[in-house]
Formats: C-alpha cells, structure tokens, sequence
C-alpha cells in the first residue's frame, strides 16, 4: 500500500491521532495506577504508568508534522477495516506494556518508533493477504473479444472476485483464439466448464464476444 494513496487523508486526521493517542495512553497510566494500588510491592506498574504519563503529555505537544503521527494518520484513514484493526491490536499492547518492567525509564520517541513499525508490519501483513487471496486458484471466466477492424483478440479473464487479468493471445481469429486460450488452459491445470457462449455477434453471424468458464482441474493449477 503507497503512501501517496493516504497522503491528503493523512493531513485531515493527524490532530485527530494525536488526541486519540495522547488519551489512550492516559488511560493505560489510569489503568497502571490501579494496578500499583493493588500490587504496592512490583514496582513495574508505577514505573509503567510515569512512562505513560510522559508520552500522553508529550504526543499531546507533537506538531502536525510529525513523521510518526503522519504515518499513523495514513494508516488510520484507510478504509481497509482490517488493517486499521490489526494495528489498533497492536497499539493497544504497546501502550499496556510501554515502560513495563524496562531496565531504564522508556522514552516516548520509543513508544512512537514501536507504534510506526506496528503500523508498517500491518501494511505488510495486509499486502501479504490480498496478494495470497489474489493467488487463491478458483473458477474465472474467459471472455474473448474481436478488436475493432476484426484484427486480432483480446483475451479478458475474470476471476469469482471479479478481479480481472489481460492475457495476450497470438490467434488473429475468434475461432483460433478460443482453441488457443482453451489448449493453455488446459495444459495449466484448468478444465473446461462449459462451451463457448456467444455473448455479441454482428450481422453475419460471426462471433464479436464470446465467454467460457473453467475451474481448477488440479492442484497446482496456475494462479491466473
């Protein structure tokens, strides 16, 4: 996922993520403070709760520009629900553990830094699952179509997503472009679902348009 794609939802939303994120971490310093009332002898609750108490203070005076809340701004804007979900999980643990049992006092530029990596590991991990569903074999449909002048094919394939890809065929005709496309299709673990339909024809009869399901023969049929 680009940057550019966030970028002007980015600069909407940062006093929005600054705010947020300065309140939620003045909830976990609440939250710490209850926990050091009720286990007065472990130090680390106290210890957790100072380092929260800083960061909510000091993300509260970060500029607008800030690197770190433009990049969780861009994150936060995105309308992908399951990415913004994966890093919210992971900003909530990050703030619950922030300065939690460290040898030294915890920064809030150490909290920001944790807080950009979540938000970039949840860009990856959602470019990772759109590109394993878009590899996921299923049915498609091909749909061949005559280019304007009758010379030569375009070879259009839908997939039950509705994603489409373009394959180039070497056929001139309709008729050698169906016999192509299906021959490769087969030879890539694809098996025929049906004929050929005419979808659009001119006056004579001859095929414009035509489509052709197919399915997965096999396992190991190649992701189209």
């Amino acid at each position: 996922m680009a940057d550019d794609d966030f970028e002007a939802a980015a600069a909407l939303d940062v006093s929005f993520v600054r705010a947020n994120l300065a309140t939620e971490a003045e909830g976990s310093a609440d939250w710490r403070r209850q926990k050091a009332e009720e286990h007065p002898d472990d130090a680390r609750n106290a210890q957790s709760a100072a380092a929260l108490e800083r960061a909510a203070a000091e993300v509260a005076k970060l500029p607008d520009d800030d690197p770190r809340l433009l990049r969780l701004a861009q994150i936060l804007s995105t309308d992908d629900d399951d990415l913004r979900g994966d890093y919210l999980d992971e900003e909530s643990r990050l703030l619950s553990r922030h300065g939690f049992g460290t040898p030294k006092p915890a920064t809030t530029d150490e909290l920001l830094a944790d807080l950009v990596e979540a938000a970039d590991g949840a860009v990856e991990r959602a470019a990772a699952l759109k590109e394993a569903s878009r590899q996921k074999v299923g049915p498609i449909e091909v749909w061949l179509t005559l280019r304007d002048g009758g010379f030569g094919v375009n070879c259009m394939v839908v997939r039950d997503d509705e994603s489409t890809t373009q394959l180039d065929i070497d056929s001139l005709t309709m008729r050698g472009a169906e016999r192509e496309i299906t021959g490769w299709l087969l030879g890539n673990g694809y098996k025929a679902a049906g004929r050929w339909e005419t979808m659009k024809e001119d006056r004579d009869e001859n095929d414009l348009e035509a489509m052709r399901r197919f399915a997965p023969a096999r396992e190991g049929a190649t992701a189209l």
